[in-house]
């Protein structure tokens, strides 16, 4: 495996408000070379749907347009999971890099119950909400496999991935709904907002603050999110998380997340000029929400649902051991 030159220039955004780890990361333009994950035959179902999404149906053609957006959000987002191609070790630690290619959500075990509930074609409005959503990919499988594109919704906090999201997918003139801001502020997410908001007339494409989604997704996801927090701010998203989330049964938090062996800061150095110094802050477990719950976040925070003071009917993920 090969690497390329990397540079030391400044990012295009503030790396801080992604969490203090993120101050000192390097950028890089290329990244660290490996192989292009779409070539995988495993990753056949995230080739097809990139085809149909982009409209480029040639191979080599949507490869080189891939390419071209990676090298765009490398300058952006010095990030591990855009910096490596596919699944890369360095020094004992193994990252898989070019999430956005990869389908979180789809490849996540919880993710039949999401093609189960647009099976089910209910006169019901069910919103799909993703937290650190990037380019929204996952929100556009989602859509891709039946889901209102109108009833989905993306927030993040740096306005660089959502142009990068429609230049990737080339749907500019098909906006996905997205909100730019930080869920834990006040002014995005209210806790002591009292505002009713009738789920069925809700335009998510016009939405000055986050306070008319409380109580109403059916889905929230959020991937590789919790560990760019300590431990008190960790607590912090998974309650606003639990206050966006609807009481109908079924309700359900999922995704995947990174943690460490032990509580506290770790660093890792993958290659003598990348040094990704207190990137995985606190272990993350979320897997305890017990049987009163719907949340799931594949491994999560330690604190259970009930503490939250909130509880979902009856289903409980993952299956109790």
């Amino acid at each position: 495996m090969s690497t390329v030159k990397q540079t030391q220039a400044k990012p295009k955004v503030d790396m801080h408000q992604f969490g203090p780890a993120m101050g000192q990361m390097p950028t890089s333009e290329k990244g660290i070379e490996a192989p292009y994950p779409l070539d995988d035959p495993k990753m056949s179902e995230q080739l097809t749907f990139f085809k149909a999404a982009t409209g480029i149906h040639d191979p080599e053609k949507l490869k080189a347009h891939i390419m071209e957006i990676r090298a765009e959000g490398c300058k952006t987002f010095p990030f591990p999971c855009i910096l490596f191609l596919g699944s890369t070790a360095y020094n004992g630690f193994t990252t898989t890099g070019f999430y956005f290619l990869q389908g979180m959500i789809v490849r996540h075990p919880f993710y039949h119950n999401v093609r189960k509930e647009i099976e089910k074609k209910s006169s019901n409005r069910k919103i799909f909400l993703d937290i650190g959503a990037g380019m929204c990919t996952d929100l556009r499988q989602t859509i891709y496999y039946g889901w209102n594109r109108n009833d989905v919704i993306g927030v993040d906090v740096a306005s660089e991935w959502r142009p990068l999201g429609y230049k990737l997918f080339r749907d500019s003139d098909r906006p996905i709904p997205y909100f730019l801001g930080n869920i834990l502020e006040p002014q995005v997410l209210d806790v002591t907002d009292i505002t009713k908001v009738d789920t069925m007339s809700l335009d998510l494409h016009s939405l000055k603050n986050l306070n008319p989604l409380k109580g109403k997704a059916k889905f929230i996801t959020l991937n590789q999110l919790f560990h760019f927090f300590d431990e008190a701010g960790q607590r912090k998203l998974a309650e606003r998380c639990a206050l966006c989330l609807s009481d109908e049964a079924g309700s359900s938090i999922f995704g995947m997340q990174i943690g460490g062996v032990k509580k506290g800061l770790e660093s890792h150095k993958f290659v003598d000029f990348i040094s990704l110094a207190f990137l995985y802050p606190y272990r993350v477990y979320i897997s305890s929400y017990k049987s009163s719950s719907a949340i799931t976040l594949n491994e999560g925070c330690l604190f259970t649902l009930s503490r939250l003071g909130k509880s979902y009917g009856n289903q409980s993920w993952p299956p109790e051991r």
